[in-house]
């Protein structure tokens, strides 16, 4: 007896009691364990230029598809934005976009949800949240990220915002910026506290004098 029964997100087999007798090796290895590894590591290239149109990502009970792989990786020139259309269920999709312009991984293609915009060149994760009013694919991006993020993992470390002349960022402790000066303008220096900008005087000599003495 075959198996009828599949998982709802990635479609793996559920066998039954009395189903596949003789024969759940051929359905554990061809309808679980290899499609978990897609599911899990795979990646799926596309040529978008090739297919010239939307990619809806196939979705099998049991068998191999393109909607349980865990990368998607559109390529090709086409000149114009696509969508990828993945089943409304939940999934979590790594979206490598080689095209030269946009693609929107949504939920779709029937009744499609806005989903999210991916820009030529852009790698990004998505996942499916079934939370909102409307459920559909939201980005897993750096700006989903509060608090300090530390310079080894790409952020500031500060969670300040720097502004000319107002708090920077950089190791943790907050610095001074000066303030841009006008034309004629030398940075001068007393050797202590912030440089200071000051109306320079018109000959080489005097400039290298005044930034050595501070006058």
């Amino acid at each position: 007896m075959a198996t009828t029964n599949f998982t709802t997100s990635l479609k793996l087999a559920l066998p039954t009691t009395g189903d596949l007798v003789g024969t759940w090796g051929d359905a554990i290895n061809n309808s679980i364990t290899t499609l978990l590894d897609t599911a899990v590591a795979g990646n799926f290239p596309k040529d978008m230029a090739a297919l010239g149109t939307d990619w809806t990502l196939t979705s099998n009970n049991g068998a191999t598809d393109e909607a349980r792989y865990a990368v998607l990786i559109p390529y090709g020139t086409t000149g114009a934005t696509r969508n990828i259309n993945a089943p409304k269920v939940s999934k979590t999709y790594i979206i490598i976009n080689k095209t030269n312009a946009s693609v929107i991984i949504r939920g779709g293609p029937t009744s499609p949800t806005t989903g999210v915009t991916v820009a030529a060149g852009a790698t990004i994760i998505v996942a499916w949240d079934s939370n909102l009013a409307t459920p559909d694919f939201v980005a897993i991006t750096p700006a989903s990220i509060s608090g300090v993020v530390p310079v080894a993992n790409g952020g500031t470390n500060s969670s300040a915002t720097p502004t000319a002349g107002g708090a920077g960022y950089g190791t943790g402790t907050a610095h001074a910026y000066t303030a841009a000066g006008t034309s004629g303008q030398v940075l001068t220096s007393q050797g202590a506290g912030a440089p200071t900008w000051t109306t320079s005087v018109t000959t080489g000599k005097s400039i290298a004098m005044a930034m050595i003495f501070g006058f």
